[in-house]
């Protein structure tokens, strides 16, 4: 029995392979973007998720004893629980004088991705902006708002993740499409390399001014 894992790709340049460390295959051609298939589904879906370009907006409620300077970023968790990199940040400053007990998120972005199932929001603890917490995890792709409770010393017991690797390389914001333009994929050290960008020589295109037209390409 075939399975047609995807179709529509250029058929003006071949496509490459790899599989990844968890058994999911990534293939790419340098033209269509890359495409992730773990062997359950009946076709290969994008790989990776674009993260928000917005962000939620955050305010201090109730009394406690929560203040300090925060960011707050918001990621998406697709159905197979690949997450998308950081959103813009949004920061809150609070004094001792003007302390809290509650943060409250609203306008939290919603995904236009159809795969998109849950989201999550990610804060500093006061102090530090070098290591970030899951602060609260949300289960749908729709709900504007949520709340959160944790003090800093509760906050630290929940799953944690580096901004930057220690050697100063992204880390947060590694989770996002890979590049389209790179024909070779491979696997290596735990991770998935694109290489190569592609020679496109289809087609022509012509410059009028600030618009440019393009014939025969894809």
């Amino acid at each position: 029995m075939v399975t047609l894992i995807n179709n529509g790709l250029s058929p003006s340049q071949p496509v490459t392979m790899a599989v990844a460390p968890d058994g999911v295959l990534y293939v790419t051609n340098g033209i269509d973007g890359a495409r992730r298939w773990d062997g359950q589904t009946n076709s290969a879906e994008t790989a990776g998720i674009s993260a928000s370009t917005a962000h939620c907006e955050v305010a201090g409620s109730g009394s406690g004893d929560i203040y300090g300077s925060f960011d707050v970023y918001t990621r998406f968790v697709d159905d197979a629980g690949v997450p998308s990199s950081f959103s813009a940040a949004t920061t809150i400053a609070v004094t001792s004088g003007d302390s809290f007990g509650q943060f409250d998120y609203t306008a939290i972005p919603v995904s236009d991705e159809d795969r998109v199932v849950g989201r999550q929001i990610w804060r500093n603890t006061a102090g530090q902006s070098t290591t970030f917490y899951l602060d609260v995890e949300i289960d749908d792709n729709t709900a504007a708002s949520d709340s959160s409770t944790r003090t800093d010393g509760e906050l630290v017991q929940q799953t944690a993740m580096r901004y930057l690797t220690e050697d100063g390389w992204p880390n947060a914001n590694r989770f996002g499409p890979p590049p389209s333009h790179m024909q070779v994929v491979v696997s290596f050290g735990n991770r998935m390399w694109y290489l190569v960008p592609a020679d496109y020589t289809e087609g022509s295109a012509s410059v009028s001014g600030t618009t440019v037209s393009g014939s025969g390409v894809q």
